[in-house]
């Protein structure tokens, strides 16, 4: 067996890997970016037509006039 032939495989095959890998994270990135933009379209029509209401802190529920 001639070693010589196998290294520019194992060159390409890293080369590949390498490639397959940015790939599934530019996948994932887009993925997660995809989502995100759902999760806004959603709240925003959810609070549009009024189905949901946006979170008041505690400390604006209690009554004023009385000491914390």
């Amino acid at each position: 067996m001639n070693n010589r032939k196998l290294i520019p495989c194992r060159g390409a095959l890293e080369e590949f890997a390498e490639m397959k890998e940015r790939e599934e994270k530019k996948a994932d990135l887009e993925r997660e970016e995809k989502k995100r933009d759902y999760q806004a379209r959603k709240m925003h029509y959810l609070l549009s037509t009024k189905q949901v209401g946006l979170p008041v802190p505690d400390s604006s529920r209690k009554p004023l006039g009385h000491p914390a």
